[in-house]
């Protein structure tokens, strides 16, 4: 049998212990020189993390770690790293992986962070501090020891933070940004915390791209790198406070959807072709006044002959269930000295509800003229809204018609009353 190197012995009986050499924490062993070849395999125990390292080589001084004192620790999975680029990861710092470097076996990292697919997703939490020109550590499973979770909150899950490069968070990211949960804090502490990482298998909710933003990792190259390969999108159902107009998920007769863009009507209803109507008969209502005293026949009609210098009065009664005005119009038959553009027909108007005094509201309008060029012997309407800007439910109203030299008469019919039920 060759040589087994042995380790240190006491002074006290002989008896041979594990560790040649007890280091109170990280800085301390690695601050250890005076190193020979004889050293090499010797074994040292770091008391702050309670763990067993391996010396390596000794020039330069490299430690490997053996175990720790928890039998869980013997499970844990790291890979050895290098920055892709200039600058320095720091234990604690989560890292996502650029390339692997199967020369050296080793992931070429960048700093982690949950905002982008470009920066995600995190591969593991740095354990060996690595530059763009030293190799380091980064564990993907296991428990980290002697670092700064002073920011994390005991026994709280630790996430990869979204506002940070390589940060962590006992805090959820909030949308739009990608949840990752890597791992537990075990105690928050400045300099003497513990984390349990996991971020084998983990599980990731993108509230902000579509699986095709993500992009398709081509084949042989599913890694680190690519995020398409690992991140697990759960495509939005929309934008919840700002959603898109579109029209991807409404109702049809073939198919089941969500409900479409609303009406904007407050009595329409949803009919079964999809679209927004008012109820039948129920929204507006309309009302004709036939004129008070028929003097003339029009053909088949029965009208009221007002001439091109005489004036006539209608009446008409608002009812109960008025709720504001749509039209009141006066309808008449055009005769053909009538006809034409220019007409000055004034209007002038008294209405009340029952109370209240004949005049309550008195208006009147001089200054309109009408057009009813190529309306020879045709129906033509003349708008009474200017007179009656004021109605109200049972309100009794008055109108008078005054021709002002017009060129000839108008057959009146009588009025039409058009309004939005209350």
């Amino acid at each position: 049998m060759g040589n087994i190197r042995h380790s240190q012995q006491t002074t006290a009986d002989g008896i041979h212990t594990v560790a040649a050499y007890i280091y109170a924490d990280e800085a301390a062993r690695l601050a250890a020189t005076g190193f020979t070849t004889d050293d090499l395999y010797k074994i040292a125990y770091q008391t702050s993390t309670d763990t067993l390292w391996v010396l390596i080589d000794t020039s330069p001084i490299t430690w490997t770690e053996l175990a720790s004192g928890s039998s869980q620790q013997l499970n844990k999975v790291e890979i050895a790293i290098i920055k892709d680029s200039s600058g320095t990861i720091n234990v604690g710092q989560a890292v996502h992986g650029v390339v692997w470097d199967d020369v050296n076996d080793r992931a070429s990292v960048e700093l982690a962070k949950a905002d982008s697919t470009s920066t995600l997703p995190c591969g593991g939490i740095c354990t060996v501090q690595a530059t763009d020109s030293s190799e380091g550590k980064a564990m993907l499973l296991g428990i980290l020891h002697a670092f700064d979770t002073s920011l994390l909150t005991l026994n709280a899950p630790v996430y990869l933070s979204a506002t940070t490069a390589g940060a962590l968070t006992t805090t959820p990211p909030p949308g739009p940004y990608v949840t990752q949960p890597l791992g537990v804090c075990l105690k928050s502490d400045a300099s003497d915390g513990h984390m349990g990482v996991n971020v084998l298998g983990y599980r990731a909710y993108d509230y902000t791209n579509t699986p095709e933003a993500l992009g398709t990792a081509a084949t042989g190259t599913r890694n680190l790198a690519s995020p398409s390969d690992h991140v697990h999108v759960m495509p939005k159902l929309d934008d919840l406070n700002a959603p898109d107009d579109n029209t991807d998920l409404d109702a049809s007769t073939g198919q089941h959807g969500l409900l479409l863009k609303l009406g904007g009507g407050s009595t329409n209803f949803l009919r079964a072709d999809g679209t927004w109507a008012e109820p039948p008969g129920s929204a507006v209502g309309r009302l004709f006044f036939p004129c008070p005293d028929y003097d003339s026949n029009t053909a088949d009609y029965r009208t009221r002959a007002v001439g091109a210098t005489a004036e006539q009065r209608f009446n008409f009664q608002i009812p109960s269930d008025f709720g504001t005005l749509v039209s009141v119009e006066l309808c008449g038959m055009v005769s053909a000295g009538a006809a034409g553009s220019g007409k000055d027909i004034d209007l002038a108007s008294d209405y009340a509800a029952v109370g209240e005094i004949y005049n309550q509201h008195s208006e009147s309008d001089t200054g309109t003229t009408y057009d009813f060029t190529g309306l020879t012997y045709m129906w033509a309407r003349i708008d009474l809204s200017p007179v009656f800007s004021a109605l109200g439910a049972g309100d009794q109203c008055g109108v008078l018609v005054d021709h002002n030299g017009i060129g000839g008469t108008i057959n009146y019919f009588g009025i039409i009353l058009e309004y939005n039920k209350s």
